[in-house]
């Protein structure tokens, strides 16, 4: 139970029974099944499971322990009605010191309740008889625990009249989040919790929607529109055409080319001995045909589902697609609850399976009695021959009643016919595509992929395809039933936003182009009197193209905010042109005068940051977080949520196995309880950055924090923390819109704000303000040790006061030579002259130009492959100006050559593969790396001897080099 104003409902009704039958509960047990079972359970949420009775313990047995079977959260004594008196006729919620007169008479089960927290580790005890609840912890630091106060509620009415706090003690989302730490600071140590009077430099009436030119608004619509057909949201065939090709997923496209023809690809539609063919083609199948079962793995955004959609009507030939039964599950599209789960799967493939194989969708009487000639024919001479021989039509229909009996009852049972059908009959090969599981819980995949894993076995063959983000597949393959199941993984990079918009893009200016004919343009008029003539999407096109994709910070930004969700990304890149900052008109003006647009940096954080508003609105924008802002319900430090990012990136860049980018909560809590934070803070952040995806859990299906819930950082996580040590822009909006409860700052910034003109100086004099007093707030609630292990967090200060007060750090995009960084190429083609490679220190894509590389003294680099750069910001971005190395660890690699032969080319798309016996894979290769005069001869069965990259840390081979090629 996560809401407490439904808990409350239920609570009410449970009262309102109990004081009927107040005079029948007389012993504990009574109390325990009509009260306390129903109230912990019910009420407060804690499963069933949980809560363990009678245990025994050195003290005694304790009545109910409430634990998940590593950490114990809380005891209960359990004492029959009318026992627990207090001496008192106070009749709420009220605070008493435990070895005060009022529990005089309750001293003894709180005396034994106590005892059970040695031995348990438990946080909070209760002793209740079912009406009478008494809260109480025995840590009080410096003191005996008889010397602090207990929570006590002397009957329902009372626990009625402040449900909120008996919630907050007990519950299980609020034990999770240590509220009742909270509760016990103030009534034991007179620490309040609670934040003075707070207020923001910016007041409610200084916001307002900046006005818009009135050809913005017809514009925006229009703009809408173009973002939605970008979306591909009534348009599939743009998400299959405009998947982004990488390396990773044009070797899975072959490997997954590969496994389906070793299957059917040999098997003749007239072959009568499947079983005796399909094992001799297995048999002489090398490693890559022999897996059944596929994984496509991928972080969010990597287009997991596009690309197995796209595999099956683009990439797979159309002799082997004709001889495929594809059968596609989406487990988000289930409706009701996990245990009608399994019969929906069971009726969806039925579904498909009927409309692929029978007209209209439904099998005729003699189509089904083919499914089930078996038992036809042992009841024509069996228990039904009488009938069969006397009065055919007689036995036929009641052979069509056992039939509807089969059907009807038997769901599974029929599904497995069908599914026999298409291969004994049909000479097809079903393939499951089951995707999306990661939005359940991990018991609940692993019954999913069994599922399927007894159809297949029921199929004898079939193959199945799991795409799922790299975090479920991590978790998923320590588990016993994936290694019970040979199977196959091929891991798919997120592509660049860039890319992604440029390839849509222009999808959409093709389309326009076959149909503009038909489309009568549009005329504007604009305030400044000229005309306007919109015709159709190029004007549109063009406008993006120019902000987006030919500035690669601005597409960086975006993506990194969205967490490189292509939805969210066309959102975001909709609220920015749209915005009241960009001015649409002058946008379509520059393009019918045939102009360029140079995208000015500054507007567009604006655009991003404020949107339509006059300031940053943090109920308007889900997009940016509010880094700074702190709660009203607890004190901390308003660089707390920083600090946790500055620690799980720290983690991320460090590690390179997934599993260990993430940090448990347990940990995290720890760490900070180290610097005097208290543990309802830290949770309390951790939820609010995991609600606003700056955070995410390792298993993407559960959103609680919790002990033992483990975190990482995300894009988005990493953007907001260079945003607030390097963006002038968004530290600004931060100081106008962040809650402070210092009245001389704000008023000091309210009045330094109201300068006409604010010149460099005086914004340098608010930042120092602003900086100062997030600083001095840290330092009330937060200290950090001078240790190593909290060096991190020294640094983050450092550098937090060289940039806002000292001002030191120039800006990232600066026209200055950066120093060297170690990046990733992302891409880089021979050909064409350029590629892309990756600076994670700077979290962006930086150019790269053939001329940089054959200043280092090559021609060519791999995708994937590590060097070491420095880089200059130039008219379109990021770029590398100078290589210092190239690979680390691969030298050696590279001057190692192989024989092989050439196995699989892809012309249309320039790259193919190469096998070599002494490789356990193929190599993938672009043609770019052959010399011009080899390229004609490049064909099937060629042989070559190569140099490759790779084959280490998850990443597949690369041939790097061509030495020699057969003529």
């Amino acid at each position: 139970m996560e809401n407490v104003e439904a808990a409350f409902e239920i609570f009410e009704n449970i009262s309102a029974e109990a004081q009927k039958m107040i005079s029948k509960i007389s012993t504990e047990e009574d109390a325990k099944v009509h009260l306390i079972n129903r109230v912990l359970f019910e009420v407060l949420g804690w499963p069933h499971s949980w809560v363990n009775y009678e245990e025994a313990v050195d003290s005694g047995f304790i009545d109910a322990k409430i634990s998940d079977g590593e950490r114990c959260y809380a005891v209960l004594e359990a004492k029959r009605f009318g026992v627990l008196k207090l001496e008192t006729a106070n009749k709420k919620k009220a605070t008493y010191k435990l070895s005060g007169p009022v529990l005089a008479q309750c001293r003894d089960p709180i005396e034994q309740c106590a005892k059970y927290f040695q031995s348990t580790g438990a946080q909070i005890g209760c002793v209740t008889d079912g009406v009478a609840w008494i809260f109480f912890r025995t840590y009080l630091e410096g003191r005996p625990y008889l010397e602090g106060n207990a929570v006590v509620f002397p009957d329902l009415t009372a626990v009625a009249q402040d449900f909120p706090t008996f919630f907050e003690l007990l519950a299980k989302p609020s034990v999770f989040k240590s509220y009742y730490k909270i509760v016990f600071d103030e009534i034991n140590s007179g620490i309040s919790n609670v934040l003075l009077m707070s207020d923001t430099v910016i007041r409610e009436q200084d916001y307002h929607v900046v006005k818009k030119d009135p050809i913005a608004y017809d514009i925006e619509q229009i703009l809408k529109r173009y973002f939605s057909n970008l979306s591909g949201e009534d348009d599939p065939d743009l998400i299959v055409d405009c998947f982004v090709e990488t390396r990773e997923s044009r070797i899975a496209d072959f490997s997954l080319e590969k496994i389906t023809r070793s299957i059917i690809g040999n098997i003749a539609p007239q072959s009568t001995d499947i079983p005796l063919e399909l094992a001799t083609v297995i048999e002489d199948a090398v490693q890559y045909q022999r897996g059944e079962t596929i994984f496509i793995v991928g972080p969010s955004g990597a287009g997991k589902s596009t690309f197995v959609s796209r595999f099956f009507k683009k990439i797979l030939p159309s002799n082997v697609r004709d001889r495929c039964l594809l059968l596609t599950l989406n487990a988000v599209d289930a409706k009701g609850d996990r245990e009608a789960f399994m019969g929906w799967m069971t009726e969806r493939l039925i579904e498909q399976i009927e409309a692929a194989h029978f007209k209209n969708g439904t099998p005729t009487y003699d189509e089904l009695r083919g499914l089930y000639q078996g038992e036809y024919l042992k009841r024509s001479v069996g228990i039904d021959a009488p009938l069969y021989n006397s009065d055919r039509e007689a036995f036929k229909r009641k052979f069509s009643e056992v039939l509807d009996s089969f059907i009807s009852n038997d769901r599974t049972g029929y599904l497995e016919r069908l599914l026999a059908d298409a291969i004994n009959n049909r000479k097809k090969l079903p393939i499951f595509v089951v995707d999306n599981t990661d939005e359940f819980p991990p018991d609940f995949r692993e019954v999913v992929y069994q599922y399927f894993q007894s159809l297949k076995r029921a199929c004898n063959y079939a193959l199945l395809i799991f795409p799922m983000t790299d975090q479920t597949a991590w978790s998923f393959m320590k588990t016993k039933i994936f290694n019970v199941y040979s199977s196959k993984s091929y891991f798919l990079p997120t592509p660049s936003p860039k890319e992604v918009l440029r390839k849509r893009i222009e999808y959409l200016r093709a389309r326009s182009t076959e149909t503009s004919g038909n489309h009568t343009p549009a005329e504007y008029f604009s305030t400044q009197g000229f005309k306007i003539k919109i015709q159709d999407i190029e004007a549109f096109s063009s406008a993006v193209e120019d902000i987006f994709i030919n500035t690669d910070f601005l597409t960086n930004h975006v993506g990194l905010l969205a967490n490189y969700n292509i939805r969210k990304t066309l959102d975001l890149s909709r609220r920015v042109i749209t915005s009241s900052i960009f001015k649409i008109d002058e946008i379509i003006k520059s393009y019918v005068a045939g102009k360029r647009i140079t995208p000015n940096y500054r507007k567009f954080m604006q655009a991003l940051l404020q949107g339509d508003y006059s300031y940053y609105r943090p109920i308007e924008n889900p997009y940016i977080y509010p880094v700074f802002d702190v709660s009203d319900r607890i004190r901390y430090s308003p660089l707390l949520a920083l600090r946790i990012l500055v620690l799980l990136k720290q983690a991320r860049t460090k590690n390179q196995a997934i599993e260990e980018k993430h940090w448990n909560v347990s940990d995290i809590v720890s760490y900070f309880d180290g610097a005097g934070v208290a543990e309802p803070a830290t949770k309390l952040v951790l939820e609010r950055l995991l609600a606003s995806d700056l955070i995410e859990p390792f298993d993407l299906s559960d959103r609680e924090i919790y002990n033992s819930q483990r975190i990482a950082i995300t894009s988005k996580g990493t953007a907001h923390l260079d945003l607030a040590l390097f963006n002038d822009m968004f530290f600004a909006q931060m100081l106008f819109t962040t809650s402070m409860n210092d009245p001389e700052v704000i008023t000091e910034l309210r009045v330094a704000k109201s300068a006409r003109r604010l010149g460099k100086e005086a914004w340098g004099a608010m930042f120092r303000a602003f900086a100062r007093y997030l600083l001095r707030e840290d330092g009330l609630t937060c200290s950090i040790p001078e240790i190593d292990r909290y060096n991190v967090q020294w640094e983050f200060t450092r550098e937090f006061e060289s940039r806002w007060i000292d001002r030191k750090l120039v800006s990232r995009y600066a026209e200055s030579a950066a120093p060297e960084y170690d990046a990733v190429v992302e891409w880089f083609d021979r050909n064409k002259g350029f590629g892309f490679v990756h600076v994670e220190a700077l979290r962006e894509n930086a150019f790269l130009h053939v001329s940089v590389l054959e200043r280092f003294g090559v021609s060519q680099v791999a995708d994937g492959e590590t060097i070491k750069v420095s880089t200059t910001t130039g008219p379109r971005g990021l770029a590398v100006q100078n290589i210092f190395s190239i690979g680390t660890g691969e030298s050696a690699e590279r001057d190692v050559l192989h024989d092989g032969v050439i196995v699989h080319l892809v012309r249309d798309r320039a790259f193919g593969f190469i096998s070599s016996p002494t490789l356990d894979e193929d190599a993938f290769f672009h043609f770019t790396v052959f010399d011009e005069d080899q390229r004609p001869r490049l064909r099937e069965g060629v042989k070559v001897r190569f140099g490759i990259i790779g084959g280490r840390d998850g990443r597949a081979f690369q041939v790097s080099k061509i030495s020699s090629m057969a003529s």
